[in-house]
């Protein structure tokens, strides 16, 4: 993958998260891609994303994301991103994370596996080691 393809599929994945729109982010994976959105959780797959992305919809409201391209090596890319959304029922809260990202040929997403930590917007960071998340 050339890094000016990976910077065109960020920009569809933000537009994606950002509004909510399945479709689009449908045409970022290919047909039997998996989406670990944690390594706690079993990814969803193939057909799945599309009810995993319909999901979000009733959940969160005023998605915002910025990612920023650290590795790119062949057909696998990781990407660290921050973000902010608001969560029915919750709040705000704001985000950090890590994606590895593996390509198929013709530049959709057969693999993503994320890493992530969410926490209200008007906490505070916190300094040294919590055991409570």
């Amino acid at each position: 993958m050339k890094k000016s393809d990976l910077d065109k599929w960020i920009a569809q994945y933000k537009k994606s998260w950002e509004q909510l729109d399945t479709e689009l982010f449908l045409t970022l994976f290919s047909d039997d891609a998996s989406y670990q959105s944690s390594p706690f959780q079993m990814p969803a797959r193939g057909s799945e994303l599309r009810q995993m992305w319909d999901g979000l919809k009733t959940r969160q409201s005023g998605n915002h994301i910025e990612l920023e391209v650290w590795r790119l090596e062949g057909d696998t890319a990781i990407v660290h991103w921050k973000g902010s959304s608001t969560i029915k029922d919750m709040g705000p809260r704001d985000g950090d994370g890590v994606f590895i990202l593996r390509f198929a040929k013709g530049g959709r997403c057969r693999h993503l596996h994320e890493w992530q930590h969410w926490h209200p917007a008007a906490a505070p960071p916190t300094k040294g080691f919590s055991e409570n998340p």
